[in-house]
């Protein structure tokens, strides 16, 4: 079986220079004329996602959730939770602690 790099090796380009592959003049002048075509559309696709996150965020941080009915809890409901919160937590911290 030959290794992929040997066969990369072997197969030579033109457009770019064996040592440093580094880009070719020629390659080089073919590009040029696309350059700010190909930038101004790679603007307008980042500019498509990053406006929708703007709006979303923009709006989103507007709404207070004040509409939202949250049942109130008394003193012994609170440390009830707080309690199986702790519990919770010390039981993962064991599960995640190396074992020698």
């Amino acid at each position: 079986m030959i290794p992929t790099r040997k066969i990369l090796n072997s197969r030579t380009n033109s457009y770019y220079t064996p040592g440093t592959h580094r880009m070719s003049n020629a390659m080089l002048r073919a590009r040029r004329p696309y350059f700010w075509g190909n930038l101004l559309t790679f603007g307008a696709l980042l500019t498509i996602p990053a406006g929708v996150y703007y709006y979303t965020f923009h709006i989103l941080h507007k709404d207070d959730f004040e509409d939202i009915p949250v049942p109130p809890l008394d003193n012994e409901q609170v440390k009830e939770l707080q309690k199986e919160y702790r519990e919770e937590k010390a039981k993962k911290a064991l599960e995640n602690t190396p074992k020698q």
